[in-house]
């Protein structure tokens, strides 16, 4: 354990001690041995990106057994270094540019993306509309790893480095359609197949 000197007056005269330096992150208990719990915590909201595409402070807090005054801390450094950003209609954090580019960056690493460019041009040239590759991120995200637009004037746009609701997109849905019924309901137990058939 850290220590550290404090120096304290007390009326007109001054004393000094030793006091161990407590990390002002709480710790939840379950935590395997050798972690350095301040970064662990800083982490953690990160990884809840991977099946919401926005997190409130309360929902961070909920889930990571920490206070709100904590957590909002911590989006607010990870805000800093542009990690999260908070959404311009709502209180809720999203995945900031700094987190996107660092994915970027490992998949534009991934084989995946050069071996299956010749088919997004086969299917793109046959259908003429705007085709996405994209894979499962956790379990009810996608994420767009190649995008190729079509040439038409109306068009959907690129979405690479993108990640969404897997049940609100193309991509998403033709994904999940390879999962059995009873591991659908188990990612969706709330009205599942509302969200298939209508997006939202």
């Amino acid at each position: 354990m850290l220590h550290r000197i404090v120096i304290r007056k007390a009326g007109p005269a001054w004393s000094t001690g030793v006091e161990p330096v407590l990390d002002d992150v709480e710790v939840p208990s379950g935590r395997p041995g050798g972690l350095i719990g301040a970064v662990d915590n800083v982490l953690r909201p990160l990884r809840l990106f991977e099946d919401h595409e926005m997190a409130r402070v309360n929902q961070v807090a909920r889930e990571m057994g920490l206070s709100r005054s904590t957590v909002h801390r911590m989006l607010a450094t990870l805000s800093h270094h542009q990690f999260v950003e908070q959404d311009e209609y709502s209180p809720a954090y999203k995945p900031g540019p700094a987190l996107v580019d660092i994915g970027l960056a490992g998949v534009s690493k991934i084989d995946i993306r050069a071996v299956s460019h010749m088919a997004l041009v086969t299917l793109r040239d046959l259908t003429q509309e705007t085709v996405h590759l994209g894979i499962m991120r956790g379990a009810t995200s996608v994420v767009f790893l190649d995008s190729l637009e079509s040439d038409r004037v109306v068009r959907t746009g690129g979405r690479v480095g993108w990640i969404l609701p897997a049940h609100s997109t193309t991509v998403g849905k033709e994904l999940l359609a390879e999962r059995s019924g009873e591991e659908i309901v188990k990612l969706y137990p709330s009205g599942c197949w509302r969200c298939l058939r209508t997006g939202r």
